[in-house]
């Protein structure tokens, strides 16, 4: 499933910079109609920076950095099966946060 197919399926990939340069354009052409991607998105970056910014003041490990990265560029992402409806936004905060934890 594409972008194009189902737009709202890309909005954490968007929020992370995960998606490629076409599916990125894509998903902004998307959020420039759907007021309730543009709210989640907002939400979701807000997050993310917070976040972000709690990460930097917890110590990694040179070697537990570079073996996380190796893992995460050797595993096969798969994408979210179709739902009938878009997770609320307190699932993806969660989702979110256990990913970046």
């Amino acid at each position: 499933m594409t972008i194009e197919e189902d737009p709202h399926a890309g909005l954490g990939a968007y929020v992370l910079h995960a998606l490629s340069p076409a599916d990125d354009a894509a998903f902004e052409n998307h959020l420039a109609g759907c007021d309730p991607c543009r709210r989640e998105a907002a939400r979701l970056l807000e997050t993310t920076a917070r976040l972000g910014d709690r990460a930097r003041s917890v110590p990694v490990a040179a070697q537990a950095r570079a073996r996380t990265l190796r893992t995460v560029a050797r595993t096969r992402q798969d994408r979210a099966p179709h739902r009938s409806r878009a997770p609320g936004p307190r699932t993806v905060r969660l989702a979110l946060a256990a990913s970046l934890a």
